[in-house]
């Protein structure tokens, strides 16, 4: 999993990046705000997608 601060039209944000053994990304997530539970069940929902890392 890989956090960053980016900026997506203008507003400022957090990306979430779910990448697999080969640095593929996955899945993402963009909020607003850095929430430590929703990054916790995006993760879990990765995993569970994808299967363990």
């Amino acid at each position: 999993m890989d956090e960053t601060y980016i900026k997506v039209n203008g507003k400022w944000c957090y990306l979430y990046r779910a990448v697999d053994k080969s640095s593929n990304t996955v899945d993402f997530l963009l909020t607003k705000r850095r929430q430590r539970m929703s990054a916790q069940s995006f993760l879990i929902k990765a995993i569970g997608n994808n299967g363990k890392p």
